[in-house]
């Protein structure tokens, strides 16, 4: 039998919808249009810096949001 790529990484389902706590509404709210990013460089100092993002597409508030997950 032929080992998939979720099996062979240890992932089991997929996230579809994120919640947020939206500063325009001030309130929790369900997102479906999301994208996650990460980016990662190299620093002679202290060996590297990144972060990962959460961009929430369109809010029930209308907007745009841009949310850090994690940086180092």
């Amino acid at each position: 039998m032929k080992r998939t790529k979720e099996k062979e990484t240890g992932v089991v389902g997929k996230v579809v919808a994120v919640t947020i706590l939206c500063p325009n509404l001030n309130t929790n709210v369900v997102v479906t249009d999301y994208s996650i990013s990460a980016s990662e460089s190299e620093c002679d100092l202290c060996g590297s810096h990144g972060e990962i993002n959460l961009s929430v597409m369109k809010c029930e508030c209308g907007k745009m949001h841009e949310i850090e997950i994690s940086s180092w």
